[in-house]
């Protein structure tokens, strides 16, 4: 699955339950470079006058806008670590409004985080499988991506 965030319009969903298996958020320019900040590093990313910044746990990294041609995740390529199981992570109800629960969340407790689609930095919970059940009744409505695990799955809060 592979989902695209372009400047033109700014978002394309479905409502149905998508997981995005991204490794990297990537910023492709005008001239034809690509840029990619891991996922698994990326904090936030924000639109401060005329420019993209994405924070990183190294830091910010900036663009100007005028010569951002799209921004997307990249698919995974490789895996480095403890094998993936076959059984993918989700999300449920979603949309949904009061509470969540994600299917097959790690055994060991997780850090669950939810960014608005602005990029700031929505819920930080610990979750895991026993205890996957999530309070998202006190974000506003909108979409967010959710950060568990080393994926990312996005969420539409009614």
């Amino acid at each position: 699955m592979f989902q695209r965030i372009t400047l033109t319009a700014i978002a394309t969903f479905s409502m149905a339950c998508i997981t995005l298996r991204a490794q990297s958020l990537v910023v492709e320019t005008f001239n034809g470079g690509l840029a990619s900040e891991d996922l698994g590093a990326v904090q936030n990313f924000t639109f401060p006058g005329h420019n993209l910044a994405i924070g990183t746990d190294d830091g910010i990294t900036s663009y100007s806008l005028l010569s951002v041609k799209k921004i997307y995740f990249s698919p995974a390529t490789a895996t480095v670590g403890p094998a993936a199981s076959d059984a993918e992570m989700a999300l449920f109800p979603n949309p949904g409004t009061g509470a969540i629960r994600i299917t097959n969340a790690p055994d060991k407790p997780t850090t669950l985080t939810a960014f608005s689609i602005q990029g700031a930095k929505a819920l930080q919970v610990q979750v895991s499988a026993s205890d996957s059940e999530i309070d998202v009744s006190r974000l506003p409505a909108g979409l967010y991506i959710i950060r568990i695990g080393g994926q990312a799955l996005k969420f539409i809060k009614l």
